[in-house]
């Protein structure tokens, strides 16, 4: 009897040991090789990518959803990793042909275009052919490499001659009228971590578009934009402190 009980035991113990093994193991994604990083679900090298990258990535990838749609900035890096080989389109949106775009949010806001243009594009009355978040200097094959007033003002002048039927870029000042044929932009930064451009429009308020968030008249407080220099720009994610310059866009 008592070695029948030992038999039986001895048997359970490898029943259930088999059991164990046969359960099948999944990779913890916590384990994965140290130089693998992700931006937007895909996973990318790091050792393809600078300090300055990595750690913005990382900065990038503690937003919740809403506020990573709001982020206009992909680093030159990222952009090189993850551009499809398709030709970069942009169009002239056509909502005015000359002087200040007119403020039209159901147009920007449309589902199928709220992805076709961020901050930028928005700003310089374009929009994108297909989706994305276009950076200045893009279009030119030489997308700006800091975030600093130089490099990407310095990109968007390059971009000009493609951006819609083509555009001239210049400083000026916040006093300045624009002509019959151009409008004013303006450009802030949040240090080390995006950037943003507001647009002047024809009813003499300013507006906005954050990345793929729909088009607005309204700061970080809810009011009315009148000028940009001295709006709420503090928003969840990213805090636009510094105040870059207003500029002036003539349309070719």
């Amino acid at each position: 009897m008592k070695h029948r009980f030992k038999s039986r035991f001895f048997a359970s113990i490898v029943l259930v040991i088999a059991f164990l093994f046969s359960i099948p193991v999944y990779a913890d994604s916590s384990l994965r090789d140290d130089d693998t990083v992700y931006f937007n679900g895909k996973p990318i090298s790091a050792s393809t990518l600078s300090e300055e990258t990595i750690s913005w990535l990382e900065w990038y990838n503690s937003l919740d959803d809403d506020e990573q749609i709001a982020i206009n900035y992909v680093p030159a890096e990222l952009s090189s990793l993850i551009s499809n080989s398709t030709r970069l389109e942009v169009n002239d949106a056509l909502l005015s042909r000359l002087g200040a775009p007119v403020y039209n949010p159901s147009y920007w806001n449309d589902p199928s275009r709220i992805k076709r243009a961020n901050c930028y594009a928005y700003s310089m009355d374009v929009i994108c052919s297909s989706e994305m978040k276009l950076q200045p200097g893009q279009l030119a094959g030489q997308q700006f490499q800091y975030l600093t007033k130089a490099s990407i003002y310095a990109a968007a002048q390059a971009d000009g001659p493609y951006l819609g039927n083509g555009r001239t870029i210049v400083e000026t000042t916040a006093s300045a009228t624009p002509g019959s044929n151009q409008f004013k932009v303006a450009l802030v930064i949040a240090p080390g971590v995006d950037y943003h451009w507001y647009i002047l429009n024809s009813n003499g308020r300013w507006s906005h578009k954050r990345g793929w968030s729909a088009v607005t008249d309204k700061d970080a407080s809810g009011n009315y934009i009148y000028d940009p220099s001295s709006c709420d720009r503090n928003y969840s994610g990213a805090n636009y402190s510094q105040f870059c310059g207003y500029f002036m866009v003539t349309r070719s």
